[in-house]
């Protein structure tokens, strides 16, 4: 292994054995493995937590002890074989690409599409019109980088609606115009009885769409989400 992968394989971590401050990272196999920064570079992380995809789709999640000189990409594509080595194994056969490769940094080109990518493609085809809603109560800042990330997704079909909870400024209001224009539209309404129910009603009953889509505004949205 330790021929395989240059340095070693890192030691994997169970949940309970994780604390803070923790690297949190999310990489997709499909791309190319990153280098993990030391201890010293991550603001004294200890741990690292990866999220790792392929081809965008989720696997899993691995936990691994970040020493101070961080870890390579082959330390970290040993970490991924070491805790879900069966599974990206198969997922990887199944692409006619090798797992583990011989350059972990470098990106994957497999001969075929990748089942879930394809998978993803003909449900968007015919994917039905989305209001995504935001909730939200004086935290303008934490509103404006999820509107950011909402304003990222790759559906075809989609409206922002957000519902400013018994406001005491017009904050809200103001993160609202910086996005609109945009190339999603944007709609805003305000709840002047406080409490979130109340605001998920008002949500439902002044939405444009059948469908709705629920994010809370300090959360950061996956592009695919």
């Amino acid at each position: 292994m330790d021929g395989a992968f240059g340095g070693g394989a890192p030691l994997v971590l169970g949940p309970g054995d994780v604390d803070a401050p923790c690297l949190c990272v999310d990489v997709d196999l499909a791309r190319g493995l990153p280098r993990l920064p030391g201890r010293t570079e991550s603001g004294g992380a200890r741990h690292a937590w990866i999220l790792v995809r392929l081809f965008t789709e989720p696997l899993g999640s691995v936990r691994v002890g970040l020493p101070e000189a961080g870890l390579e990409p082959g330390q970290v594509a040993a970490a991924v074989t070491a805790a879900l080595g069966d599974l990206v194994v198969e997922r990887a056969a199944g692409l006619g690409v090798p797992w583990p490769p011989s350059d972990p940094a470098q990106p994957m080109h497999p001969p075929v599409t990748p089942p879930f990518l394809a998978s993803r493609a003909r449900v968007l085809v015919s994917a039905p019109p989305m209001t995504v809603v935001i909730c939200t109560r004086e935290r303008p800042e934490r509103l404006r980088a999820c509107l950011t990330s909402v304003a990222r997704q790759r559906y075809p079909r989609y409206a922002v609606l957000v519902v400013d909870n018994a406001p005491s400024s017009d904050r809200t209001r103001a993160v609202v115009r910086e996005h609109a224009g945009g190339p999603v539209p944007i709609d805003y309404v305000v709840e002047p009885r406080p409490g979130l129910s109340r605001a998920r009603n008002r949500a439902v009953a002044v939405a444009a769409t059948d469908t709705l889509a629920w994010v809370d505004d300090d959360e950061l949205a996956d592009p695919d989400w």
